[in-house]
């Protein structure tokens, strides 16, 4: 797959499962722990495959802060070989620059922290 992301992407080996997880009851009846993800948006794993282009709004948990109602549009969808069957899913934060800039700069410390561990 070409890659044609913006923004930095940390890898879910980085981080402990319980300092970033996502929920989006779109997507998933529990958290949903991230693959990679970064300021751009997030790659999850899901049991249920989602309609690619649609926006779904989740709540992001960093380290017991949760930053609700980021909308995320779902901007590709691999399935993965099973069983069971599962899909790698691209979920595309939808904000505009200000706002972006606002997200950044709320998440650069706290992915700091987790990167390394503090």
């Amino acid at each position: 797959m070409e890659e044609r992301r913006q923004h930095p992407r940390y890898e879910s080996g980085q981080v402990k499962a319980s300092s970033l997880y996502l929920t989006a009851h779109d997507l998933a009846e529990g958290p949903i722990g991230p693959v990679d993800f970064g300021s751009g948006g997030f790659g999850v794993r899901l049991s249920r495959r989602p309609l690619q282009g649609s926006v779904v709004s989740c709540t992001l948990h960093v380290r017991g802060v949760a930053l609700s109602g980021i909308p995320a549009r779902v901007a590709w969808i691999r399935e993965e070989e099973g069983p069971p069957r599962t899909w790698s899913v691209g979920l595309a934060v939808q904000m505009d620059e200000d706002e972006r800039g606002d997200f950044v700069t709320a998440m650069t410390g706290l992915l700091a922290e987790i990167v390394t561990g503090s």
